[in-house]
């Protein structure tokens, strides 16, 4: 009798990790695995997935995606340190210090390296490296663009010799921080607003994995969707995947959609041993931390630009993407590599071009030219000035 039993209870539990894994959405419904998934977090009534559609170039969207400050960088935050890195579009820091060490940045700015002559003569946005406050420069190299600084500079002779020998130097500059935090904290909220649009699952067979699910109108369209994930979840879990209904787990995104993903959760969110190549498009992707302290992202190759409220570590790991936050961005031992977020972004109240337009700085007699120039392709926004 006993025998049969056991026999009954091995059957069972192989059925349930079976069906759990296979179709996670029923034990959902059924309260078995919402725990895996932990959206109770969320703060904001649910509702069914009802796509957000936005044809290309459409009026909704955000034209540049991240807005005329944001969008021009590819690390920006109150303070910024790279060391033993490389940033390949322009860095900021807000209010803070910027610190470069054994470090290059906007090495991917242009299609190829800038002179400032030229991108005067070019009337494009003259700075590979911005502080509102301080900034030291050791051993590095900052490519297509003038170092721009409000206070203090500490640059080594080195790195100042290069800088000078594409015609370019460092300069107090007339730009409106104000407004580059501005856009951070109006895209950090705003995209925290939206209401979710598809779910997610965690599939518990091994690998731990993690899966949007996908709208099936997103094959051969153009949509912006929104997920919200558990950032301990998210932090356990060593896969990314997507599926579309009754699909398997390894649907592409889309190049022409955008998921917009908000990682709910405080303190200190830390990703590690995370496979994220099944976001294809990571110039499609953002990762909102709107809730955490901290992000840290640790020996990864993490898809997709990110965007947080606190601040933000990537330590011996490549993004690729942006990394911006309201709190200290670093950068050690990594990369952050374009391209940068070109999605559809449909949150209103950024700064309005003009902000960024000012008078051309009077280079003096010795730094002026008179060329005819046409600087067009670039991997970063660029605006004329």
């Amino acid at each position: 009798m006993s025998y049969t039993v056991y026999t009954a209870l091995a059957v069972f539990v192989s059925l349930f990790s079976l069906v759990s894994n296979l179709f996670p959405d029923t034990l959902e419904r059924w309260g078995v695995a919402r725990r895996w998934i932990a959206q109770e977090g969320v703060q904001r009534q649910r509702r069914a997935p009802v796509p957000i559609i936005r044809e290309a170039g459409a009026a909704g969207c955000s034209q540049p995606p991240l807005g005329n400050f944001v969008s021009v960088f590819g690390v920006a935050g109150n303070d910024v340190v790279v060391v033993d890195s490389q940033v390949y579009g322009r860095a900021a820091s807000i209010k803070g210090s910027l610190t470069i060490e054994n470090s290059t940045i906007g090495r991917s700015t242009f299609s190829a390296p800038q002179s400032c002559p030229l991108l005067n003569a070019a009337h494009l946005f003259p700075y590979a490296a911005l502080s509102g406050s301080s900034v030291r420069v050791v051993a590095s190299e900052i490519i297509s663009g003038n170092i721009g600084v409000k206070e203090d500079k500490d640059v080594d002779e080195e790195s100042l010799s290069v800088l000078e020998g594409r015609g370019c130097g460092v300069l107090v500059p007339d730009y409106g921080f104000g407004s580059l935090e501005g856009d951070l904290k109006v895209l950090v909220d705003g995209v925290s607003d939206l209401e979710p649009t598809i779910s997610v699952a965690l599939h518990r067979a091994a690998p731990p994995k993690l899966v949007f699910k996908l709208s099936s109108s997103v094959v051969g369209s153009s949509m912006t969707q929104v997920a919200y994930i558990d950032g301990g979840a998210l932090g356990q879990v060593r896969l990314i995947g997507m599926s579309l209904p009754g699909g398997p787990a390894n649907q592409k995104l889309n190049p022409g959609s955008t998921l917009l993903v908000n990682v709910f959760g405080t303190g200190t969110i830390e990703l590690r041993d995370l496979d994220t190549s099944m976001v294809t498009y990571p110039h499609k992707v953002l990762w909102n931390f709107f809730e955490a302290e901290h992000v840290v992202l640790d020996s990864i190759d993490f898809f997709g630009t990110v965007l947080a409220k606190g601040g933000v570590t990537v330590r011996d790991s490549r993004v690729v993407g942006g990394v911006f936050a309201l709190g200290g961005v670093e950068v050690r031992g990594g990369a952050v590599k374009g391209p940068g977020f070109d999605g559809c972004m449909p949150v209103k109240g950024l700064a309005p071009l003009k902000e960024i337009q000012r008078q051309k700085r009077d280079l003096g007699e010795d730094k002026r030219v008179t060329v005819t120039v046409t600087v067009t392709e670039t991997k970063w926004a660029t605006p004329t000035i």
